[in-house]
């Protein structure tokens, strides 16, 4: 009798120091991951400014004590009483504010003013390197909150534009900011467990990927709390905005029928607010598609 109480108590142990060296083990290969595959190639570069517009410095704190680099474009003779609205930019992961400054000119106005930054372990901001995938929600989050508190800009409708990574980001903060009016989307990701698992079996095989997965889920949220479980499909549910998804069917980098626009399309069917753009020909560039 007692020595089936102690092979209990011994197979007890064993199974719960297995569960805790997992979690380790995982927490552990989550943060070296982020910290030298996700790097920003190009921390020095500088923004390059679009000829006609004014680029003012921005910093803004996400409330982790993470400091961001922001970016503001305007028109230089514009009147802030003319503005009808403002703009958020967010980048793709392994790139900053400078890699995009090309493709945004599409966007700007001289009665909707820009801002955009890099996230955090990007460009000029703090952090050697993303600590995650929610990290980009974290940061879009905080943007807005820093974009609202600027008395030119109270009261102003305000459009998410985000690219890949930034794409998922600005999508998943209409959940959190329903006051949001438009968004465009470009080649993004509906969740960071979608992405996790791509990546993941891509390297390990799907076998692997799914012994390991919920590990991971654990520790994300319990690093990122609510903006672990953020998705673009929660968003759009959440918010009466506008919102634009485009994304090329050659995209390697996003599956666009796992992941990306395809199913994202079969999920927010019936969504009376959202327009998809599907470019049969295109990659994972960044395609500064406007709505029709």
């Amino acid at each position: 009798m007692n020595k089936k109480k102690t092979l209990r108590k011994v197979t007890i142990i064993l199974v719960l120091f297995f569960f805790l060296l997992m979690s380790v083990l995982n927490a552990a290969g989550y943060e070296l991951a982020f910290r030298y595959g996700f790097r920003d190639s190009d921390r020095e570069a500088e923004i390059p400014v679009p000829e006609g517009y004014l680029c003012t410095p921005h910093s803004f704190e996400t409330g982790q004590g993470h400091l961001l680099q922001g970016y503001l474009l305007t028109a230089p003779d514009a009147d802030p009483g003319s503005y009808r609205m403002v703009q958020i930019f967010a980048h793709g992961i392994k790139a900053g504010a400078s890699d995009y400054a090309g493709y945004i000119r599409t966007f700007l106005a001289p009665d909707a003013p820009l801002f955009f930054y890099d996230a955090y372990g990007s460009g000029k901001s703090s952090g050697s390197s993303s600590g995650g995938l929610p990290e980009g929600v974290r940061d879009i989050c905080a943007a807005i909150d820093y974009v609202e508190s600027l008395p030119e800009f109270r009261g102003l409708p305000l459009r998410l534009i985000g690219h890949s990574w930034g794409a998922y980001a600005a999508g998943s903060a209409l959940e959190f900011h329903p006051e949001v009016s438009e968004a465009y989307l470009y080649s993004g990701f509906n969740t960071s467990a979608d992405m996790l698992e791509q990546d993941t079996s891509r390297h390990l095989g799907t076998f692997l990927t799914s012994f390991f997965l919920p590990y991971v889920r654990i520790y994300e949220r319990l690093k990122f709390g609510k903006y672990s479980t953020a998705s673009i499909e929660r968003g759009v549910r959440a918010s009466s905005a506008k919102v634009l998804i485009v994304q090329g069917l050659q995209d390697k980098r996003v599956d666009p029928e796992k992941y990306g626009i395809l199913y994202l399309e079969k999920v927010l069917e019936g969504e009376p607010d959202v327009q998809f753009i599907i470019l049969p020909d295109a990659v994972h560039t960044f395609p500064p598609v406007l709505p029709e």
